[in-house]
């Protein structure tokens, strides 16, 4: 799986990371070990992302236009030579950042045989305006058919329903019960003897005297 711009940013940007998991000394088996360096992995790359990949719109639209500027001033037939290393620096920043973007387009598009190039044709931008589209609650029907115009309060008000509303009491096992005398050898016998077909009928017998005074 690759990661945006892995040509350009491969081993030096993740080479903090690789030094923080190097570092980490967590206790218990090799399972353990693995989950706590895959948690440090994951902020790690949180902040990656945060730090080196936000944004990146406005780097292509700065880079072109410092470009733009730059080719602008070479048009002068007295312009410094110090423009053709600056023009050149440029041009492999925007064709670098150029091609992380497409690569972030990419993946939120999800459609996984688009190869790099590809990605600037109507069909690419059609695609994923409808994957935003689709992942987008527009308008919401209840239980009684009526559009809801309160899409975020309905939602709620149907999770509180399912899920039942706080209560201040909460039944739960007697501890004074619990901490009293263990059942005794012959309870624990008579607790796991076998019920004799009397003892059903009986019981039936019983019930039905109850409900028939009820």
């Amino acid at each position: 799986m690759g990661t945006y711009g892995d040509e350009y940013h491969g081993p030096a940007v993740l080479r903090p990371l690789s030094s923080v998991c190097g570092s980490i000394y967590s206790y218990g088996d090799s399972m353990n070990r693995i989950w706590m360096k895959l948690k440090y992995v994951k902020n790690g790359l949180k902040n990656l992302n945060t730090h080196e990949f936000s944004g990146i719109e406005s780097k292509v639209k700065d880079f072109r236009r410092h470009l733009s500027n730059i080719q602008a001033q070479m048009r002068n037939v007295n312009h410094q030579t110090t423009l053709f290393e600056k023009e050149k620096v440029i041009k492999q920043h925007l064709e670098k950042w150029s091609l992380i973007e497409e690569s972030i387009m990419k993946q939120k598009s999800r459609i996984q045989w688009l190869k790099l190039g590809d990605s600037n044709n109507g069909f690419f931008f059609v695609s994923m305006i409808n994957r935003v589209a689709h992942n987008y609650i527009r308008s919401l029907v209840n239980e009684q058919g009526a559009l809801v115009q309160a899409i975020t309060e309905e939602i709620l008000s149907y999770y509180k329903q399912l899920f039942g509303a706080s209560t201040s009491h909460l039944p739960c096992v007697n501890v004074e019960v619990m901490r009293s005398r263990a059942v005794l050898n012959r309870q624990q016998l008579s607790l796991i003897k076998p019920v004799r077909r009397k003892e059903i009928l009986d019981a039936l017998k019983e019930l039905m005297i109850k409900k028939h005074r009820e």
